[in-house]
C-alpha cells in the first residue's frame, strides 16, 4: 500500500514538470501569435507542413531512444499522449484551415445551437450551385454569444468538395492552432528532453564559471 511519502514523492515529481508546461505555454503563445500575423497561406502552410514534421520526428528519434536502458514504460506514455493528442487535433484543425486558406466564400445561415458540457455548436446551413449544405461546427463562447438562429455568417468551402467548411471563426482556429503547437512543441520536447536538458545544464555552468572570480 503506498503511503504518505510515496504521495509526497509522486507530487514533488509532478512539480518538477511545472516550469516545463509554463514555459512550452509560453512559447506556443508567441509563435502562434507570430505565425497569425502572416498571411492566410502562410499559415494553413506552416501548420499543414507540421504535421508530418512531427509524425517522421517520433518513428526517426524514438527509435534511437528505444534502448534497453530506457524507461519504456513512463517513455511511451509521454510520448504516445503528445502524439495521439497532436494527430486528433490536427484531424479537426487541417480541414479548417484547408478551407481557409483556399476555399470559396459564401454567405449562410445560423440554422440551430447545441450546447454540451464541454463545448458550443453552431449548426449552420450554405448553398452551392443551388445544393444546400449543412454541417456543425465548435466555436469559441464569444462568437457563440454574438449569433441568434437566423444569423448570416461567413462560410469557406472547397470548391470541389462543398461538404468540407468551416464556419469563420479565427478565435477558435487560433485556439486550435496553438493546441497544435502545444502537442507537437511537446513531443519534440519529449524526444530530445535529455539533449535539451544536457544544453541547459551547459548553458548555466558556463554562465557561472565565467562569472567566478579569477
Amino acid at each position: 500500500m503506498p503511503t504518505n511519502y510515496d504521495y509526497n514523492e509522486q507530487f514533488k515529481d509532478r512539480l518538477k514538470a511545472l516550469p516545463f508546461f509554463v514555459g512550452l505555454f509560453i512559447i506556443v503563445f508567441f509563435i502562434n501569435k507570430g505565425i497569425w500575423a502572416l498571411d492566410k497561406i502562410s499559415v494553413m502552410y506552416f501548420f499543414i507542413a507540421f504535421v508530418p514534421i512531427k509524425f517522421f520526428a517520433f518513428i526517426f528519434r524514438g527509435w534511437q531512444m528505444w534502448t534497453p536502458e530506457s524507461k519504456k514504460g513512463s517513455l511511451l506514455f509521454i510520448l504516445l499522449f503528445f502524439l495521439l493528442g497532436a494527430f486528433i487535433l490536427d484531424f479537426e484543425t487541417v480541414p479548417k484551415l484547408l478551407t481557409y486558406g483556399l476555399g470559396a466564400e459564401a454567405q449562410g445561415n445560423v440554422t440551430d445551437f447545441i450546447v454540451t458540457t464541454k463545448s458550443h455548436f453552431v449548426v449552420y446551413e450554405f448553398t452551392v450551385n443551388d445544393l444546400i449544405f449543412k454541417k456543425q461546427q465548435i466555436v469559441s463562447i464569444s462568437y457563440f454569444k454574438s449569433l441568434s438562429v437566423g444569423a448570416v455568417v461567413t462560410i469557406n468551402y472547397l470548391k470541389d468538395n462543398p461538404q468540407i467548411s468551416f464556419l469563420v471563426d479565427l478565435n477558435h482556429l487560433k485556439f486550435e492552432t496553438a493546441g497544435t503547437l502545444f502537442l507537437g512543441l511537446g513531443l519534440f520536447a519529449s524526444l530530445y528532453a535529455t539533449e535539451i536538458k544536457d544544453k541547459i545544464t551547459s548553458v548555466i555552468n558556463s554562465g557561472f564559471h565565467s562569472r567566478k572570480p579569477a
